[in-house]
């Protein structure tokens, strides 16, 4: 069935009972995992990278691409992916090679600079771009992946890698039930993710969230086109709880969040802090136990969509 857990759904009442008589509620709500199953900002790389729409005849782009990763031989076969059309693309094996090794670049990172870095130098990717580029790309990226079947795709590297992911989102319907609740008894409803703020803003009407209510990890834009610096803080662990404060002026009276990046976000809620529990953060749910924070499987609320 999806709905919440009884006990969920008792917490959300007693939570929203108490703190009636408070003037200003907020409820900030991470994106990814908490009102999507899977990761929007992943899904528009891997559409750019697909459509070989980066940035990649700018050398501003290519500075942030470290030479250990490939960086030289990824530009070589991006710009030959370039001068392709789709139908060459298809059969092509330096395209198959191009998409293998840009998929490969963020693991790489990853492996060698943590969390922390990626998320904030994934969205500098995007440099060149122009916000109009952003908004469109995104809307198709969305549209693309809300309508695949969820599966698991698989690409093997020049180096051996094996890098693996999960294709289609869906949207958490209860999730959707509750952000209106929460509007019809007068709570602003906010969105920080991790991800880049245009793919999210134009996500965030479908669950009839304002785009101006979306705290996401943007770059500094110059005639609206996009740079490669990052206007701090990154969307991790503290720096959403900062962000919240600078951009809202409060702390949330609810927080909904999935993973431990989501965690300074969740202690700072006055009201009522939820864990969507994805499986995949151990000591989060832990906590949220401890601390009897609202503690909700994703799978009750993904029902039968996947």
């Amino acid at each position: 069935m999806t709905t919440f857990s009884p006990a969920v759904s008792a917490l959300i009442e007693s939570a929203l009972k108490s703190t009636q008589s408070q003037g200003r509620r907020v409820a900030v709500f991470d994106f990814d995992n908490t009102l999507i199953f899977n990761d929007v900002g992943e899904l528009f790389s891997y559409y750019l990278i697909d459509e070989v729409l980066y940035r990649y005849d700018l050398d501003a782009f290519w500075e942030l691409i470290d030479e250990d990763d490939g960086r030289d031989e990824i530009r070589e076969l991006a710009l030959r992916a370039m001068s392709m059309d789709p139908a060459e693309r298809a059969e092509s094996p330096v395209f198959a090679q191009y998409r293998s090794e840009m998929s490969a670049l963020y693991s790489r990172k990853l492996e060698r600079d943590g969390k922390r870095s990626c998320y904030s130098w994934a969205v500098t990717l995007h440099v060149g771009l122009s916000e109009l580029d952003m908004s469109a790309m995104s809307e198709q990226a969305i549209r693309r992946e809300l309508a695949r079947e969820i599966q698991k795709e698989t690409v093997h590297t020049g180096r051996g890698e094996v890098i693996s992911f999960t294709r289609g989102i869906r949207m958490l319907q209860p999730m959707r039930e509750l952000i209106e609740r929460l509007q019809a008894e007068d709570v602003e409803v906010w969105i920080c993710s991790a991800s880049n703020y245009w793919t999210v803003a134009q996500f965030a009407p479908r669950f009839g969230i304002n785009p101006e209510r979306v705290i996401g990890n943007r770059v500094q834009t110059q005639d609206r086109r996009l740079s490669a610096d990052l206007i701090a803080p990154a969307m991790f662990m503290e720096g959403k709880a900062e962000a919240i404060i600078r951009d809202i002026g409060m702390p949330p009276t609810f927080a909904f969040g999935d993973s431990e990046t989501d965690l300074h976000m969740l202690r700072a809620a006055t009201g009522l802090a939820m864990v969507i529990d994805t499986g995949s953060a151990a000591e989060l749910v832990k906590e949220a136990h401890e601390k009897g924070w609202a503690v909700q499987p994703q799978a009750n609320l993904l029902g039968d969509a996947a």
